[in-house]
């Protein structure tokens, strides 16, 4: 992608402009240069230009906005993220439908997609409405995106592969060559827990063949993303690593930043470097409340929890899990494993509090569906072995693993095993106890995992 090209050129354009409107134009597509090349603090200067501008037309005001709303987000500015794509929406109020307001629309529901908002779902679905009326292609694919991944934190609902591939070659077409990468991104995201790990790697492999290269403002995210959302609870860490090892830290947005601090941080803590997942941790669940998002939040607390038992600081696990519960409850994506949060606590003895999140589990619209049911099912299985109800346990936790093995997440089910193993010994079946623990001890030995969560 020709970004300097672009810059030049567009550069030359602003020197030309004639009056407010013009130099608005271009200062707008100035920021989407810097915006899709990853340069946030240039793209923010520009769309402070645009701020100061006398003479401005509102349909520039909102574009200028939303693309605020986008380079807010990424650079972790993310209260900000919102209020810009609420006043794209609003600088438009009165005017009549246009492309900017599908646009506008979109953003909005960008947004609240990704801070699992209520209203997120009716927000993209009248930017699709919208967008269909005034034939904006950009307008009409961005909240479909969003759409797909609502319906699977909220009600399990799996996306379609070929839709979503349909997506990917729309925004391409249209010059959209982020939002093609978010198409892909999004769908992975959306589709852990509800599709197999090698179907999703496959549609990941066909939506990038034969594309542009992901602009750096998604690259790395992108990248760490497969490796934090298919390898590592795959048990392909030699992948995920592949992957990790590739991605320069120094030039991370906040966003991908608060993606790979946990994955490498995880991986870490797993194979007992506790130096240095000290040092990848320490800020990460600072990072991830202040996103205010449960993608961001339920993550991190499936890293820092075991990290914080696991360096005895019981007072901070207690306080971060009663964190949790005030940010999440009922409001648990579908789609993120919460397993390593309700082991943690059942390992600290923790048994009010794992009680507690069990319970704001299953008050949450997808407590039936995907990845959350199965962590509903676990912690159910975890407080039945507390109370000495071995068989409920062991019902429970076969079904967790096989549920996670036929979804290919086989460091996930060798962890479950574990708890599996315990509830056969207390249900006195010694012999299959011995056979599901070896079995666990095999796969967790060969990716040298000293402690599994």
């Amino acid at each position: 992608m020709a970004f300097a090209a672009a810059r030049e050129q567009l550069g030359h354009a602003l020197s030309l402009a004639a009056d407010d409107n013009r130099r608005a134009s271009v200062l707008v597509a100035l920021a989407e240069v810097g915006g899709n090349e990853g340069s946030w603090d240039d793209a923010l200067a520009h769309l402070d230009a645009v701020d100061a501008l006398a003479d401005v037309d509102a349909r520039l005001r909102s574009a200028a906005l939303g693309w605020r709303s986008r380079v807010s987000w990424l650079s972790g500015r993310w209260d900000q993220a919102l209020a810009a794509a609420n006043d794209a929406v609003a600088a438009l109020a009165g005017l009549p439908e246009s492309i900017q307001l599908a646009r506008a629309l979109a953003r909005r529901s960008q947004i609240a997609m990704l801070k699992n908002r209520a209203e997120a779902a009716d927000y993209s679905l009248e930017a699709i409405a919208v967008a269909g009326r005034v034939g904006d292609d950009f307008g009409d694919v961005n909240p479909r995106i969003n759409l797909f991944i609502i319906r699977a934190a909220r009600d399990g609902e799996a996306s379609d592969p070929d839709e979503v591939l349909e997506f990917v070659d729309r925004a391409a077409a249209a010059g959209a060559h982020e939002e093609s990468y978010r198409a892909i991104v999004n769908f992975l995201w959306s589709a852990v827990g509800l599709l197999p790990v090698d179907r999703i790697v496959s549609v990941v492999v066909a939506g990038r063949e034969g594309r542009l290269p992901a602009p750096p403002s998604i690259r790395a995210y992108f990248e760490i993303s497969i490796a934090a959302m298919l390898f590592v609870p795959a048990g392909r860490w030699a992948e995920a690593e592949e992957i990790l090892a590739r991605v320069d830290p120094e030039g991370l947005n906040p966003t991908a930043r608060l993606l790979w601090l946990p994955t490498l941080g995880g991986l870490a803590l797993r194979r007992g470097d506790t130096g240095a997942a000290d040092e990848l941790l320490r800020d990460v669940q600072a990072l991830a409340l202040a996103s205010g998002e449960p993608q961001r939040i339920v993550p991190m607390a499936s890293v820092v929890l075991p990290w914080l038992l696991l360096s005895d600081r019981r007072d901070e696990l207690r306080e971060l899990t009663g964190e949790l519960l005030a940010r999440l409850e009922g409001d648990w994506p579908a789609v993120l494993s919460a397993d390593a949060i309700v082991r943690t606590l059942a390992a600290a003895g923790e048994t009010e509090l794992l009680i507690a999140t069990a319970e704001s589990i299953r008050r949450s619209a997808g407590s039936t569906a995907a990845l959350l049911a199965i962590a509903l099912t676990v912690a159910d299985a975890l407080v039945a072995l507390g109370r000495d109800e071995p068989k409920r346990a062991v019902s429970n936790l076969t079904a967790a693993v096989a549920g996670k093995e036929e979804l290919g997440l086989a460091y996930d089910a060798a962890c479950l095993k574990l708890d599996l193993a315990r509830a056969l010994e207390q249900a006195g079946d010694v012999a299959e106890a011995s056979r599901v623990k070896q079995d666990a001890i095999s796969l967790l030995n060969a990716l040298e995992c000293v402690n599994p969560f």
